[in-house]
């Protein structure tokens, strides 16, 4: 017996009974009728395959019936290691995820080894099983598309009330193009000292210009790259 999603073609012989009447076949699974003599099963149970032969007679040995049980092999069990998102252009293959090469992406109407994400947004990624190089089954995984991180712009200026006795400041990351628990957040001194982590943090400044450096990186997204810019603050 195949796989779950492997078709099954019924044969029935002979096709004349014992007086030499033409006979019609009849399959049933489980007790159900089909339409024609192939059968896909899509669960990995036992199933009971009747075959009803009926000489068109109508005596009472006019139909007789034969009864087989098959069971389908269940498709390997697969736990691909694939990142929550992916940036658009960037590519998975099937070792990169670890599953065995038995396994193809689905990438419109034909299979490949490497999959390459396309438009940003939610997307699928399917998984085809290949038994006798034939696709028998599939599963389907969510992933995130996302396009390249970028903040707005290269630099931001802020001006702030200087007040010598409670230099502290409260400051927020510029904006950039992602949600910002999506991205991790470094802030570095004009010096190339790290002030902190964080889209929020609480900076000393000192009188007129305080140069700071934000660099930012997406968090479990494949082939994304760190972006930063710099943050003017202004004391006035």
């Amino acid at each position: 017996m195949g796989y779950i999603g492997e078709s099954v073609r019924l044969f029935a012989s002979p096709d004349t009974d014992a007086d030499g009447q033409q006979v019609s076949n009849t399959w049933l699974i489980d007790g159900k009728p089909i339409d024609s003599a192939l059968f896909t099963p899509t669960e990995a149970r036992k199933h009971r395959v009747t075959l009803l032969q009926n000489d068109g007679q109508n005596a009472p040995n006019s139909i007789d019936s034969a009864v087989v049980e098959i069971t389908p092999r269940d498709i390997p069990v697969i736990y691909p290691d694939y990142p929550k998102a992916i940036i658009t252009g960037r590519s998975l293959s099937i070792d990169d995820i670890g599953i065995s090469s038995d396994w193809k992406f689905q990438i419109g109407d034909r299979y490949d080894s490497r999959w390459t994400a396309g438009d940003v947004g939610e997307q699928e990624l399917r998984l085809y099983w290949f038994n006798e190089n034939e696709p028998v089954y599939f599963r389907s995984y969510p992933i995130q598309v996302k396009s390249p991180l970028t903040f707005d712009s290269t630099r931001t200026t802020l001006k702030i009330n200087f007040t010598p006795a409670n230099p502290e400041v409260i400051v927020n990351a510029p904006d950039l193009n992602r949600s910002s628990n999506e991205v991790r957040f470094t802030w570095y001194a004009e010096d190339g000292q790290i002030m902190g982590y964080g889209p929020q943090i609480e900076l000393t400044l000192s009188e007129g210009e305080n140069l700071f450096t934000v660099v930012a990186k997406d968090i479990d997204t494949k082939g994304s790259e760190a972006v930063e810019t710099d943050l003017l603050i202004i004391t006035e």
